[in-house]
């Protein structure tokens, strides 16, 4: 447990240290905190840093902040960032204007953010991150030669339909047991591991077959979803800003964030607290990524919840970041909160 003196002196070099981005000295907090000598406060700093707090990147310098000191400055550091009603009021008038439908809504998020920020935006959309999608039912029907029409029904309605290949010799009476032994395996399980349920090995011959392709059709449809709940903008944004110092990592995360596991990954940590940050590593990234995505709850009426914003440098402004995403946040919930 920090205590009031240690968070003052926490928060100071977080600040300095997003400020200037240099290692910041026992002196310099001292002229900041005013009233406490530069010995007590390289006491605290050394006591800081044996908690993990702050790292010394070399014996003369003075300290920078650790992944903990960041997540602590955001948790429990920054003061509630005061909203401007006529801000708001700009901001859900911009959104409605480019948008007619909620999905335009949070596309036109997506730009705003990559818009007002030199970094990448992300927007994940509350359709589906409340709940799980229970399956209920599967059925193929023969429609042509070589073809069967998939229908899964969950529990929220239909999913899906599509098209899949049939091996020859598969007829009406075929399909049908196929059909009953799917929702027999997948009935009350959660939409997203039917993968793991119908794993191929289970199944040989014309209906192993059958089961791959209703697998893959599934798979396919759920990588799609995920695409439309996922939206990122401004990822050039990362690899021209000027403070990134490791363009390896960058680009290690953009060629992550194209992929369909990254984006469940990202609706799947969404913060349980109104705002949050994963650091590179929390995001399947290497350890030493200088990175970190730092985002805002948003929340409809229904109860669903999503999340706006943006990933960056470890080092950022997180006052001023923060205070613009809870305007853009509030905006998107009276929007939503209109239109659902």
């Amino acid at each position: 447990m920090l205590t009031p003196r240690q968070r003052a002196i926490l928060r100071a070099v977080v600040e300095e240290y997003v400020l200037a981005g240099q290692p910041v000295g026992s002196r310099t907090v001292a002229n900041l905190y005013g009233h406490v000598s530069s010995a007590t406060i390289r006491n605290e700093m050394m006591a800081l840093e044996a908690m993990g707090y702050l790292a010394q990147p070399h014996t003369s310098a003075g300290r920078v902040p650790s992944q903990l000191a960041y997540r602590t400055y955001v948790d429990a550091l920054l003061d509630a960032p005061v909203q401007s009603a006529d801000e708001i009021t700009a901001m859900r008038e911009y959104l409605t204007a480019h948008a007619q439908n909620v999905g335009e809504v949070m596309q036109a998020t997506a730009n705003a953010i990559s818009v007002l920020f030199p970094y990448a935006a992300v927007v994940v959309s509350p359709d589906q991150t409340a709940r799980s999608e229970l399956v209920q039912e599967v059925t193929l029907v023969s429609v042509a030669q070589g073809k069967a029409l998939m229908v899964l029904v969950t529990d929220g309605g239909v999913y899906h339909d599509t098209l899949v290949k049939i091996p020859e010799g598969i007829g009406r009476h075929e399909l049908h047991e196929i059909s009953l032994l799917m929702t027999r395996l997948l009935q009350g399980q959660d939409i997203g591991l039917v993968e793991q349920l119908l794993a191929p090995a289970e199944h040989e011959g014309a209906a192993g077959e059958v089961v791959n392709q209703v697998t893959e059709a599934i798979a396919r449809r759920m990588g799609a979803r995920d695409e439309n709940q996922v939206r990122l903008e401004g990822t050039l944004n990362l690899l021209q800003h000027p403070t990134h110092h490791s363009t390896d990592g960058l680009r290690r995360m953009l060629s992550r964030m194209q992929s369909g596991e990254w984006r469940y990954l990202m609706a799947a940590k969404l913060p349980e607290e109104p705002q949050g940050m994963l650091f590179g590593h929390e995001l399947g990234l290497a350890p030493d990524d200088d990175v970190a995505l730092l985002c805002v709850q948003v929340h409809t009426p229904g109860g669903r919840q999503g999340a706006i914003g943006i990933i960056g440098p470890t080092r950022m402004p997180y006052a001023s970041v923060l205070a613009k995403l809870r305007t853009i946040s509030t905006a998107l919930e009276e929007i939503l909160a209109r239109d659902t």
